[in-house]
């Protein structure tokens, strides 16, 4: 009798075994077939690097502002047709890459499809653990020469900052008459690689490319947050500097400027993205006019340019409430509005491979990479974006020019002034 017992137990206990390896696999969501509206709309959370409380964080509520629109955006005109919800979730990393690393595994721990970087250090803190945790990274800024290699889950719409800062000295030698090179120095800081990164790729660039044209007269380094710098850009005043170079933060081009008129001469400036001259007139720090000849320039539309879909679409319809469209229409708020789109596109694709509850961060991943978009498709914010073999950006290469002129603002590129290939760093 106990034998019995015990074949019966263990009868009982191996049937629900073999029932559960019999049963058929869950089956994933189907994609919604064509011309039907999807049943539910289904949430995924972006997060995104923002700096709160370091060197960018005067500058951080336009950038907010420019995601939140892009998503928004996107939401109402692609993502509810296709039954997805993009809503971006913003964490402080300070700019900071201790921060970056330290809170990864917590936002790791959420499955993101996707995840915004900031800067310099969101490169740095993650750019060798991506392709282990398929989360790709989508950018704002431009790229750099560490990062400059085969797309390694880390997607940017803009090539290296050195590459835009050709760019811009491109456009001056266009008009450039005297019979000597261009003489340019830049301001900057070490507090972070990507900074050093950014002036050993310009400065090799010039050596290489424009011997002749363009004379780099080197680099002032100086803090992140500097209080006066006369001595150390008296001399670039006294060699005769035609231009400052300065891609860093608001205050670096503030106290150049300040050392520039101690010293008798007022230097142009020109600077990137995230430094739009727009914002120093809105913020106080200095005046048009003050900033006569000083040019913003990127791999993005000018914000002068305000005859885009990007402006009368995007931005004029989707803004946050309390920012005005025409005056918080900044070069930072523009480049922000570029990631949610390059991610719309590529869950769009994704959605009609694999429906839209079924969205991981490979699947994303690999869709952003078979990207093929044109001007018209990131309505006008950026030239165009198909990623080439040997570098997380796009193909063809272009910036616009900003300029301070007489007083105002102004588009000194009405068409996208290439930029042609330089050398690796």
């Amino acid at each position: 009798m106990k034998i019995k017992w015990n074949w019966l137990w263990s009868l009982l206990l191996v049937l629900p075994l073999v029932a559960l390896a019999c049963a058929p696999a869950p089956e994933e969501a189907p994609p919604t077939p064509p011309g039907e509206k999807p049943a539910e709309i289904v949430e995924y959370v972006i997060p995104m690097s923002g700096d709160f409380t370091g060197p960018y964080a005067p500058l951080i509520k336009w950038g907010v502002a420019g995601d939140e629109a892009g998503f928004n955006w996107w939401n109402e005109n692609v993502g509810k047709d296709i039954g997805v919800k993009l809503t971006p979730d913003v964490y402080d990393s300070r700019y900071d890459t201790a921060t970056v690393a330290s809170a990864w595994p917590g936002i790791l721990a959420k499955n993101p499809i996707a995840y915004f970087g900031l800067g310099g250090p969101d490169v740095a803190a993650l750019k060798e653990r991506l392709p282990d945790d398929k989360v790709p990274m989508i950018m704002t800024t431009g790229t750099y020469g560490f990062d400059w290699k085969p797309v390694n889950w880390i997607i940017q719409p803009r090539p290296t900052y050195a590459h835009e800062a050709i760019g811009f000295l491109e456009w001056v030698l266009s008009w450039w008459q005297e019979d000597r090179p261009v003489r340019v120095a830049s301001i900057s800081s070490d507090a972070t690689p990507a900074y050093v990164d950014i002036q050993n790729g310009l400065e090799k660039a010039i050596k290489e490319k424009y011997a002749g044209k363009i004379e780099y007269m080197g680099c002032a380094w100086v803090d992140i947050v500097p209080v006066d710098i006369t001595d150390a850009v008296r001399p670039f005043v006294k060699g005769g500097v035609d231009y400052f170079h300065i891609q860093t933060n608001t205050s670096q081009v503030a106290t150049c400027y300040k050392a520039c008129a101690t010293l008798g001469r007022v230097v142009p400036i020109f600077t990137s993205t995230h430094n739009d001259l727009s914002l120093y007139a809105l913020m106080g720090v200095l005046t048009w006019e003050q900033m006569e000849g000083f040019a913003s320039v990127g791999a993005v539309a000018s914000p002068v340019n305000k005859g885009i879909p990007g402006y009368t679409d995007l931005w004029s319809n989707y803004h946050p409430a309390d920012m005005e469209a025409e005056k918080d229409w900044t070069m930072v708020t523009l480049q922000f509005t570029v990631p949610p789109l390059l991610l719309g596109y590529a869950v769009e694709q994704a959605v009609a491979e694999v429906g839209a509850a079924n969205l991981t961060g490979e699947v994303v991943y690999n869709a952003l990479k078979e990207l093929d978009l044109s001007e018209s498709d990131l309505l006008g914010l950026v030239r165009s974006f198909k990623l080439r073999d040997d570098a997380p950006f796009s193909e063809l290469l272009g910036v616009q020019v900003s300029l301070a002129k007489d007083g105002a603002y102004t588009l000194a590129t009405p068409t996208w002034q290439s930029v042609p290939e330089i050398p690796k760093w």
